[in-house]
């Protein structure tokens, strides 16, 4: 008689380990054939223990399961091996291993983790410093010292907006911290805003000053994706103090090229009193293709409406600006304390190293400049500069080094600009009132004044000869003295106090220059017997003017009447046969007349 029972089987034991497996139990004369019920089967839990652990016989004529315990039939007794499987007290994520009569714990994804065996909960220490009073800290302690731009999701491939993962960056460190941008290419669509404290840093900004570069070459490079916005900027009238960048390329394109795109601006810098900007770093950084302002500090409202709303110090140091619409611009009062080491311009026609429309003290100190106008005080009418210093700095081509384009100050003689021992290959252009110092630099091309209240002093002790130095005074020149020594020896240049003087053909007719009497108009094609030059006797536009003087004197064989045509009304020529004198009483050629 055979009879077909049911096993229930709950366990932890995979279904499939135990299918296809049959077994025939005889028992009080009785046989039985044991299967396997699956439908039957209950997930018993995330426990394992062999109380739970059964074999369930289900008998169809009582409708009762008969349960048997897996340790029935296990001889002997159940005792641990390596790990604790049997009876562990687990913590999710941790791993528990028996060490002789202690629990040694392994705790995972915790800051740092240590061993310890006297069956307590470990301190997680994890990070220790070298040197003595060194205090313990945890990893996650230790690595967020710095936030990278990366622990925020960006990419830095170029394409991916990382707009995002920079701003959150910021915002993680309130208070101020270090900011890592790793090499690549970051792209960002839309403004990002500053606060005080925070100090970014990359691992290069070579990005080649002619192109980008190849090989293992990549730069930390972050790039404005836009015409119209600005890479940076402060929040107006809140305080930013301690702002640093170091090794890292400011950009309005992807890759590098000559033309600067739209309006573009790198750094925006705006604000008002008592909410100042202090303690701004650059250092090693490139700014490329900002067809705006690499870097702007402006007024908001004007220049000059908020006077006591100060902009300083800031320094630049190693820095390159590359083919910007303007690299600095100064709209404000105080802008003091600038100060510029090492620092190139590289720019082309149209295009301004930096232009001052109002500041304070400013230094450039072993900078370059290539193209363009370096440095340009513009604006509109008088303004107070107190001080722009050039030490030994150069400039080999472009529209000017230096253009001034509205006045200083009428304070010229403690409001100057100096240029210190430089190199100057392209013209200075002195369209305005100040107080032009030179000390032992180097002029190629020429320092033109084409405005009245221009004051020059000029040292030059170096007894070194030069190749040219050169002054064309367009228009009035006041004050202009030289003080030094010439190759080997000797005392060189003009000492001029009033009137303006100029050079001509001839003298000034028409235009809208107003002269006053006094003014003089050298000949600039001399010849013997022609005019030396002109005087203005009657102020006006252009006024009434006379000849100044004859150049030497012409010698004619023979009565110059009928014969020679006279240079000038009034000219004065010998007849060397007769040793007669003649005098022109027009131009005509028959208009002399005999002296004696």
């Amino acid at each position: 008689m055979s009879n077909r029972l049911k096993l229930k089987v709950k366990t932890k034991i995979p279904a499939a380990l135990l299918g296809g497996i049959g077994t025939v139990i005889t028992k009080d004369g009785i046989t039985y054939k044991v299967e396997l019920d699956y439908s039957r089967l209950q997930d018993v839990g995330n426990t394992f223990d062999p109380n739970y652990v059964v074999v369930a016989i289900w008998n169809p004529h009582t409708g009762d399961w008969a349960r048997v315990s897996l340790t029935n039939f296990i001889n002997g007794s159940l005792s641990p091996a390596a790990f604790d499987i049997i009876a562990p007290t687990t913590t999710e994520g941790d791993m528990i291993v028996r060490e002789g009569g202690h629990n040694v714990r392994l705790p995972v994804g915790q800051a740092g983790y240590a061993l310890l065996s006297n069956g307590t909960d470990p301190i997680y220490d994890g990070f220790l410093q070298s040197g003595t009073g060194a205090a313990k800290r945890t990893w996650q302690d230790k690595a967020r010292e710095t936030v990278s731009v990366k622990d925020f999701g960006a990419v830095g491939n170029g394409v991916a907006d990382d707009t995002s993962a920079f701003q959150n960056a910021i915002a993680a460190l309130p208070g101020g911290g270090r900011i890592y941008v790793p090499r690549g290419f970051y792209r960002i669509t839309a403004t990002l805003t500053l606060h005080g404290g925070l100090t970014f840093y990359g691992d290069t900004c070579v990005t080649n000053v002619f192109g980008l570069p190849t090989g293992n070459e990549t730069p930390s490079h972050v790039f404005i994706d836009s015409d119209t916005l600005a890479l940076f900027q402060n929040v107006s009238g809140v305080s930013m103090e301690g702002v640093s960048f170091t090794d890292i390329t400011f950009a309005a394109r992807l890759t590098p090229s000559v033309t600067p795109r739209g309006t573009a601006t790198g750094f925006n810098l705006s604000g008002s009193a008592p909410s100042d900007i202090k303690n701004l770093n650059f250092n090693h950084c490139q700014f490329t293709n900002f067809g705006g302002y690499a870097i702007r500090v402006r007024d908001p409202l004007a220049p000059g409406a908020n006077p006591d709303w100060n902009v300083c110090p800031a320094t630049l140091s190693d820095c390159t600006f590359y083919y910007n619409a303007v690299g600095i611009s100064f709209e404000t009062d105080n802008a003091d304390f600038w100060q510029l080491n090492g620092t190139a311009f590289f720019q082309g026609t149209g295009m301004y190293g930096i232009i001052c429309q109002r500041s304070g003290v400013l230094v450039l100190n072993q900078c370059f400049g290539g193209g363009g106008i370096m440095l340009i005080t513009g604006g509109s009418g008088p303004q107070d500069r107190d001080s722009i210093t050039f030490i030994a700095c150069q400039f080999e081509q472009g529209t000017a080094m230096l253009q001034v384009a509205d006045n200083m100050s009428t304070q010229r003689t403690y409001r100057p600009i100096k240029m210190i021992s430089c190199v100057v290959e392209s013209p200075i252009l002195l369209s305005a009132s100040c107080h032009f110092i030179s000390e032992g630099s180097r002029y190629v091309n020429n320092i033109e004044v084409t405005a009245s209240g221009v004051l020059i002093d000029s040292y030059s002790d170096s007894f070194l000869p030069t190749t040219a130095i050169n002054l064309v005074a367009g228009s009035s020149v006041r004050n202009y003295v030289t003080h030094g020594t010439d190759y080997p020896i000797g005392v060189r240049g003009p000492i001029i106090d009033g009137k303006c003087i100029r050079t001509a053909s001839a003298a000034p007719v028409g235009g809208s220059v107003a002269y006053v009497a006094g003014d003089i108009t050298y000949n600039s094609s001399p010849s013997t017997g022609s005019p030396m030059g002109w005087i203005c006797l009657t102020s006006g536009t252009p006024g009434t003017w006379d000849i100044l003087g004859q150049i030497g004197f012409r010698v004619h064989a023979g009565s110059p009447v009928g014969a020679v045509v006279p240079n000038f009304l009034g000219e004065e020529l010998l007849d060397n046969t007769t040793a007669k004198w003649w005098k022109s009483i027009d131009v005509g050629i028959n208009n002399w007349v005999a002296l004696n």
